[in-house]
């Protein structure tokens, strides 16, 4: 019987590699407890960890890709980034937006980690791209012509989210795709009375018929329309922020458009709180910054560094969590999509 070591299965499957991550000792009492699954442990004493538990394992091919594609226990188990004791997590859907009108400061690179991450916890997440570059929809290994109708279709009324969403490799993550032609919607919207409202109507419309827990919008690096209607759709804004000067300059701008958004059009939405992205500690001004920031803001304890890994993973249409799930930028997103789901949870 052929049998190949669990590790080389990892490396294969993306939903073993998510899980194993996430949870591993849940990830091997599913392996030991299913019936179809044969394996042998290299070390019969008792493991310290079970770490080396999974480097022990030897499985027969065919059973492992069975499990992977097959086993419904894994579902059926609490979920593995819940709190313990809190294990009722909240069932209204996150609306979050993932906005900073200053470029370059790792906005998309949040939104789309963040989103696989929350995927990865079995968290039903729908990422919509509204920036018209589309990095998020590449980002995520979509090309054009994969799709038919995008967010621009939504916004002019023409489709609803259900039918422009698309499904991505990461397993309970889908994303309604953005393309060059959504620039036109803020000049075919500029006489339209309920032009601020589109995207949040449309939200009401798809989670009348759709169970989802968390929905990401990753916005542009303006604070033009289209950013207007993802903050007045969203319940909650994420701010990436690179530790430097004109980035923290910029962050009081989008405050004060927060600021009026609520005093109007949105309320309810409220600041979740600000993600130092890029961090360097070898850098002076970047710890200067981040204790700046923390005086007059909620900061994520969860970092994202400066990492290599995390640039390189769009350019081969992956997430980082598919492409270095050992990195540190996708560690840092993972410890992220972590604290939300704590908070969210108590």
């Amino acid at each position: 019987m052929r049998t190949i070591t669990l590790p080389k299965v990892l490396a294969l499957d993306p939903i073993a590699r998510f899980r194993c991550f996430v949870d591993p000792p849940r990830f091997v009492d599913s392996l030991i407890a299913h019936p179809d699954l044969r394996f042998a442990a290299r070390d019969s004493q008792c493991p310290t960890s079970s770490d080396n538990v999974l480097r022990g394992l030897r499985i027969t091919k065919k059973s492992a890709t069975n499990f992977f594609k097959h086993d419904s226990s894994w579902s059926a188990r609490p979920d593995p980034l819940e709190v313990s004791g809190s294990m009722s997590a909240s069932k209204a859907c996150h609306v979050v937006a993932v906005v900073n009108q200053k470029g370059g400061v790792g906005k998309t690179t949040t939104a789309v980690n963040l989103a696989a991450s929350l995927a990865a916890a079995e968290k039903r997440t729908l990422l919509i791209d509204i920036d018209p570059q589309g990095n998020a929809t590449s980002g995520l290994g979509i090309r054009k012509g994969a799709f038919g109708k995008t967010i621009y279709d939504v916004m002019i009324g023409q489709a609803t989210l259900a039918e422009a969403s698309v499904a991505t490799e990461v397993r309970n993550l889908t994303l309604v795709p953005a393309t060059q032609d959504l620039v036109a919607a803020e000049i075919e919207l500029v006489d339209a009375t309920d032009r601020a409202v589109r995207l949040r109507d449309a939200i009401s419309a798809y989670l009348s018929k759709n169970k989802n827990d968390y929905i990401l919008f990753d916005c542009p690096p303006s604070l033009g329309l289209l950013t207007l209607n993802a903050l007045v759709a969203a319940s909650e804004v994420i701010v990436p922020l690179q530790c430097e000067y004109y980035a923290l300059e910029g962050l009081t701008h989008l405050m004060a458009t927060i600021d009026r958004v609520r005093a109007g059009l949105n309320p309810t939405i409220d600041v979740r709180g600000v993600v130092l992205t890029m961090f360097d500690p070898r850098n002076n001004l970047a710890h200067q910054v981040a204790s700046e920031v923390r005086g007059h803001f909620h900061v994520f304890d969860s970092i994202i560094p400066r990492n290599i890994r995390l640039s390189e993973a769009p350019s081969h249409g992956k997430p980082a969590l598919l492409y270095d799930v050992q990195s540190k930028g996708a560690q840092g997103y993972l410890s992220l999509a972590r604290e939300l789901i704590t908070q969210d949870a108590s």
